[in-house]
C-alpha cells in the first residue's frame, strides 16, 4: 500500500514483494530530495534519456498533434490524420537503441 500510494507506482509485484520494509519506507519524495544523486553518471544517464525522448517526440509527435488538433487541417505540417501509424513502435524501437528508461 506505501509503495503505491507514496512510492514508485511503476514496480510490479514481484519487484514489491522482493523489496524490504527498509527499501519500501525510503521510496519516496521526500527521501529522494533529501538525498538526491549528483553524480556525473546521473547527470549523463539523465541527459541520454532526454536526448532519447527528443528523437522519440520529433518521430512520432507530429503525428500525435494532427491526429489531436483540432486545427490540424489549417496546420501545414505535411500530415494528416492517421490512427494506425505505427508509432508505438517507433517510439519502441528509438527507446531500446538509445537506451532510454524502460
Amino acid at each position: 500500500m506505501w509503495t503505491n500510494t507514496v512510492g514508485n507506482p511503476h514496480l510490479s509485484g514481484d519487484e514489491i514483494s522482493d523489496r524490504t520494509w527498509g527499501e519500501t519506507l525510503a521510496d519516496n519524495p521526500i527521501n529522494q530530495t533529501l538525498n538526491a544523486d549528483y553524480s556525473l553518471e546521473s547527470f549523463e544517464a539523465a541527459d541520454q534519456a532526454i536526448a532519447t525522448n527528443n528523437e522519440v517526440i520529433a518521430a512520432v509527435g507530429p503525428q500525435a498533434l494532427a491526429n489531436v488538433s483540432p486545427l490540424a487541417d489549417m496546420l501545414d505540417s505535411g500530415t494528416t490524420r492517421n490512427w494506425d501509424t505505427d508509432a508505438t513502435e517507433q517510439a519502441a524501437e528509438i527507446m531500446s537503441a538509445g537506451g532510454g528508461p524502460s
